[in-house]
């Protein structure tokens, strides 16, 4: 998979995060988050580091960005 194709994908998956402070960043499934994030960063090994950055960044605009989160380094 090609850094395009990823960063679309990611897009998809974050384009509906609640925001930070609302009820439903409380019932924000963070491991849910980190599987899909993990399947497409597997996919696009080359961009992988990226590509959890990328997430990451869409996480912490969103306001959803816990203290010690941190991806898991597959590389």
């Amino acid at each position: 998979m090609d850094r395009a194709t990823a960063t679309a994908l990611i897009d998809q998956l974050c384009r509906e995060l609640p925001s930070g402070g609302t009820p439903q960043a409380d019932d924000f499934d963070y491991g849910w988050f980190r599987e899909r994030v993990a399947s497409v960063a597997d996919q696009c090994r080359a961009d992988s580091i990226y590509i959890w950055q990328y997430a990451l960044w869409h996480l912490d605009r969103a306001g959803l960005m816990p203290d010690g989160i941190a991806p898991v380094n597959r590389a």
